[in-house]
């Protein structure tokens, strides 16, 4: 896929894959002490600090420096830059901090938005956000394979809203997420409300709907924990 824009690396898919020994290898440097001098100055300001995009010994070195000063972080797209482990998610929230869940499938985004209950600090408020990350070649969901059968029904509304969803327009093409999946942003709403219809779908919508608040007062608490 990436030769078809860019040809060059089309030798690369000839090449072996590396082998790693077992441990973490993506940018092994960490912090700079500049780096750390940015983060402590980033906090006294009660700025958000993002933890993604940085390598796995960055992301180590910013949650010590947030322990040490109680500071809330935010992982707005989950994932990138390496994978988080489990230990870390809890202390991220265990700081007030709020983790996004990347998109998938109906079903799949469903499980996985509800699987994060179990990062959930009883000393902070719980909302799970949505990250895509789709600037770069990060995948969207396509349409169901059973989509024919069981197709999301239009219109629809999300979450008991009111507000009525039809099929979105862009220009003159007409998108429907049973044929086309998630193929731009303003599909994002079609495939929440499809999501509710699967198992564990509503208690995972709850959980989504409870995002902007968990954001909220993860900022308050930056704030106040940033020196007068």
């Amino acid at each position: 896929m990436l030769s078809q824009f860019f040809p060059a690396t089309k030798a690369l898919a000839a090449a072996p894959k590396p082998t790693y020994a077992p441990g973490r290898h993506c940018n092994v440097r960490g912090l700079t002490d500049l780096g750390r001098h940015l983060v402590r100055r980033m906090m006294s300001k009660g700025m958000l600090v993002e933890m993604d995009h940085m390598s796995e010994n960055a992301r180590e070195d910013v949650l010590k420096l947030a322990e040490q000063q109680r500071y809330p972080v935010v992982s707005g797209h989950s994932d990138t830059g390496g994978t988080w482990t489990t230990s870390e998610l809890r202390r991220l929230t265990a700081l007030g901090g709020v983790a996004s869940q990347t998109l998938a499938g109906p079903a799949e985004l469903a499980q996985n938005i509800v699987a994060r209950r179990r990062y959930r600090s009883p000393d902070h408020y719980f909302g799970v956000g949505l990250g895509t990350d789709t600037g770069g070649f990060s995948t969207l969901p396509a349409a169901r394979p059973d989509a024919a059968a069981r197709p999301l029904a239009y219109p629809f509304h999300v979450n008991g809203s009111a507000v009525s969803f039809t099929r979105e327009r862009t220009g003159e093409r007409t998108f429907d997420l049973n044929t086309d999946g998630v193929a731009h942003y303003g599909l994002l709403p079609d495939l929440l409300a499809d999501m509710a219809s699967r198992p564990h779908g509503k208690e995972a919508t709850a959980l989504l709907f409870r995002s902007a608040e968990s954001y909220l007062r993860m900022w308050e608490l930056a704030e106040r924990r940033a020196p007068a």
